[in-house]
């Protein structure tokens, strides 16, 4: 028997339902198995030398790794009036920036 005529023979809706699981499951499965044996850039050894020269270069500026942990401590300063949209509605006039 021809698999085209026997998944004709269902309505279109009925006979969509697996072709739709087994091709999802075949992508799934090939994006899947070409994934194993990549070794991910950021533990190759260039990499990591790269890493610690960077790490190197910028804590030698105190101003810099001040600056950095004083955002860490404090948390970012983001202020909504300056993002935000004002309603025409509302009285409040924006300033221009």
């Amino acid at each position: 028997m021809i698999p085209s005529a026997w998944l004709l023979q269902h309505n279109m809706i009925v006979a969509s339902v697996p072709l739709l699981l087994f091709s999802l499951s075949v992508a799934f499965m090939i994006t899947t198995f070409s994934l194993i044996g990549i070794k991910p850039k950021r533990f190759t050894t260039e990499w990591m030398l790269a890493n610690k020269e960077r790490e190197r270069a910028e804590n030698s500026n105190p101003m810099t790794r001040y600056l950095d942990r004083r955002r860490k401590e404090r948390g970012s300063n983001w202020l909504p009036e300056k993002y935000l949209m004002t309603h025409p509605f509302l009285s409040v006039k924006a300033e221009k920036v």
